[in-house]
């Protein structure tokens, strides 16, 4: 494996304001400003930036861990998702969310949200203090008007955050 070694990076052109990127250590500087220093990122940045790995600092418990937005009804479908394999159908208007990534600890936060005249449960059916594993959640959909009354909904989404 080989090694370049450079102080500055610039473009064919080059810019007023200096190189488009300056190495200084083990800090990165684009000529926009955003520093991307070793520990982490700081600055401004614009669309279309794409991290690959991970988040150093509480920076990584301000990002969103997975979700998903699915149809619970028929044959459960996943119509987008971040960091979810899949949908396990338990039984009626119960599921499991599975992440393709496992989860640091089973302590996140699971903000629930469906369609219709429905109540989401974490838990489904009352399984509430093993329900939540680093690669699993489950949760389950009833009627709002009956806490016995479990049923299918179309409309289910799931959004995860935590370390």
């Amino acid at each position: 494996m080989s090694n370049l070694f450079v102080d500055k990076i610039s473009g064919k052109s080059g810019t007023s304001s200096g190189a488009p990127i300056t190495l200084s250590g083990d800090t990165a500087t684009l000529g926009s400003g955003v520093t991307i220093p070793a520990a982490g990122v700081t600055g401004t940045l614009g669309s279309g930036v794409t991290f690959q790995g991970t988040f150093s600092g509480d920076a990584g418990q301000k990002t969103c861990k997975a979700w998903v937005n699915f149809n619970g009804t028929g044959t459960v479908a996943i119509r987008d998702s971040y960091n979810v394999t899949s949908i396990t159908d338990q039984t009626t208007g119960d599921y499991s969310v599975n992440f393709a990534s496992t989860m640091p600890t089973a302590n996140y936060c699971m903000q629930l949200s469906c369609g219709g005249a429905a109540v989401i449960m974490i838990g489904g059916r009352g399984d509430f203090a093993t329900s939540q594993t680093t690669t699993t959640c489950r949760i389950g959909t009833r009627s709002s008007t009956s806490s016995q009354n479990w049923f299918d909904e179309e409309l289910v989404n799931v959004v995860i955050f935590g370390d």
